[in-house]
C-alpha cells in the first residue's frame, strides 16, 4: 500500500490547473463579446467652397455663374460681393449661385460672405463700357459762341461742372471763360477782366459748390474768383504757375506750384497762406474724396512715372501708378476710381482700386471720333471733370468738348 507522501506531488500539480482555470473563468462571458471603445466622430463641415466662376470676364448687368459646395448648407444668408460691391443673387442651389454682377464693380476676387466667414474665389475682369460723344466744338480754332456743335474754341484746358447742369472751361488762347448749359447744348462766354485788365490764358479751373463760385488759375500765377454775376474778384498772386486747383471740404483753396513741387493752402480771400506739402515732383491736380482725404497727381521720384499721392500732414503716400501715363489730369469718381486724360497716347485711362489701368476709350489715333470703348478716338485728351451724375467731360487739343459716360 501506497503512502500518502507519494500523492502529495501529483495533488499538488491538480491543486495548481484548477486554480488556473478557475482564475481564466472569472471575468470572462463567453456568450457576450469583449466592449470596443467608442469611435470619436468628427463634424461634418460646412464651410462654403468656391472652385468656379463663370464667365470671369463680363460687365455691368451680366449674369455670372457660381459653382462650388454646401451654399445652402447650414443657417445663414449669402452675399456675394466684388470689391466690396454687393451682388444681386437670381438663383441658389447647395452647388451654384447665379447673380448680376453690378455696375462699375471693377476687376477683382469674387468674395461670397456668410455669418461673418469670407469665402474667396477666383479673380474675374470687369469689362467696362464707355461711350463717348462730342457736345460742343467743330474743331476749328475760334471763339463762336451758340449751339454746342457749331461753338468753337483755342486751345480749351481745365474744366469744371457745377450742379446746376452747367460746364465751364477754360478757353486759354482766347483768354476767357466758356460756360456750356448741358440742358440746351449751348456755349456763351464769361470774360476773364478784372477793372478793364485781362487776365491772360486761363488753364485751372475749380468750382465751388457750397457758395456757387468758380475759381481759375492761369499760366502767370494769378487766382481769381468768378462770382455767379460774372464779375471777377482777384484771390492770390503766386510767382509760380499754379498746375492744379481745387475747393477743399473746409472752403480753403488748394494750389499745385508745380516748378515749386509744394502744395498751398489759401484762404478764399488770400489773406491766409500755408505751405502744407513740399518735396512732390510736377504736382498737378488735387482730388478731395468724400472722406476727406486728400489725393495728389505728381511724378513718382527717379521715374518720371505718373502717380497719385494721399497727402497728410506728416507723409505722402502713393495709392496708385500707371507706368504708360502720358497725360495732363486725373479725376476721381465716387466708386473710387481715378480717371486719366492720356495726352500723348490719346486715350482716356481707369485706375480702378486694386490698381489695375484700363484703356476705357480712345483707340490711340490723335483724331475726334465719336463711338463706344476703342472705336472712339481723341486728339490730345487734356482737361477732365466729373459732374454730379457720374459723367465724364474732357476738353481736348483738338478744341472739342466730349462727354464720356462709363459703366
Amino acid at each position: 500500500m501506497r503512502s500518502i507522501k507519494s500523492f502529495v506531488p501529483v495533488l499538488l500539480v491538480l491543486f495548481i490547473a484548477l486554480t488556473s482555470i478557475t482564475s481564466c473563468s472569472k471575468g470572462s462571458d463567453p456568450a457576450k463579446p469583449p466592449e470596443t471603445p467608442p469611435v470619436e466622430t468628427q463634424p461634418v463641415s460646412n464651410d462654403i467652397t468656391i472652385t468656379n466662376v463663370y464667365p470671369f470676364v463680363a460687365g455691368n448687368g451680366e449674369i455670372i455663374k457660381i459653382s462650388g459646395t454646401n451654399f445652402l448648407t447650414g443657417d445663414g444668408t449669402n452675399k456675394v460681393t466684388l470689391n466690396g460691391m454687393a451682388f444681386d443673387i437670381l438663383k441658389q442651389t447647395n452647388t451654384t449661385i447665379q447673380a448680376i454682377i453690378p455696375k462699375m464693380a471693377g476687376s477683382g476676387p469674387i468674395i461670397v460672405t456668410r455669418n461673418g466667414k469670407t469665402y474667396r474665389g477666383s479673380f474675374f475682369t470687369y469689362v467696362y463700357r464707355a461711350e463717348a460723344i462730342t457736345i460742343a466744338g467743330t474743331g476749328a480754332i475760334g471763339a463762336q459762341d451758340g449751339y454746342g456743335p457749331n461753338a468753337t474754341f483755342s486751345s480749351p484746358q481745365g474744366i469744371a461742372a457745377d450742379d446746376n447742369g452747367n460746364l465751364y472751361v477754360a478757353d486759354c488762347l482766347n483768354s476767357v471763360i466758356r460756360k456750356i448749359n448741358l440742358t440746351y447744348n449751348t456755349v456763351s462766354t464769361i470774360p476773364f477782366k478784372l477793372n478793364g485788365s485781362d487776365y491772360a490764358l486761363p488753364e485751372e479751373l475749380a468750382y465751388d459748390h457750397k457758395n456757387n463760385v468758380l475759381y481759375v488759375a492761369d499760366l502767370y500765377g494769378n487766382v481769381v474768383r468768378v462770382n455767379a454775376d460774372k464779375t471777377i474778384n482777384a484771390v492770390y498772386k503766386s510767382t509760380y504757375r499754379s498746375t492744379g486747383i481745387t475747393v477743399g471740404p473746409d472752403g480753403f483753396l488748394y494750389l499745385s506750384l508745380g516748378t515749386a513741387g509744394t502744395i498751398m493752402k489759401v484762404s478764399t480771400d488770400g489773406k491766409q497762406v500755408t505751405k502744407i506739402a513740399s518735396g512732390l515732383l510736377s504736382p498737378g491736380r488735387i482730388i478731395f474724396d468724400s472722406q476727406n482725404n486728400m489725393f495728389v497727381q505728381a511724378i513718382y521720384p527717379g521715374s518720371g512715372v505718373l502717380a497719385i499721392f494721399r497727402v497728410t500732414d506728416t507723409d505722402k503716400i502713393v495709392v496708385a501708378q500707371d507706368k504708360a501715363f502720358q497725360g495732363i489730369d486725373v479725376a476721381l469718381d465716387v466708386y473710387g476710381n481715378f480717371y486719366g486724360t492720356d495726352y500723348l497716347n490719346n486715350c482716356l485711362k481707369l485706375i480702378d482700386k486694386g490698381g489695375n489701368v484700363t484703356i476705357i476709350a480712345g483707340n490711340g489715333f490723335a483724331k475726334e471720333a465719336d463711338g463706344i470703348d476703342l472705336a472712339s478716338s481723341f486728339k490730345g485728351p487734356i482737361g477732365i471733370t466729373i459732374d454730379k451724375l457720374g459723367d465724364i467731360y474732357m476738353t481736348t487739343d483738338g478744341n472739342k468738348i466730349r462727354k464720356i459716360v462709363v459703366e
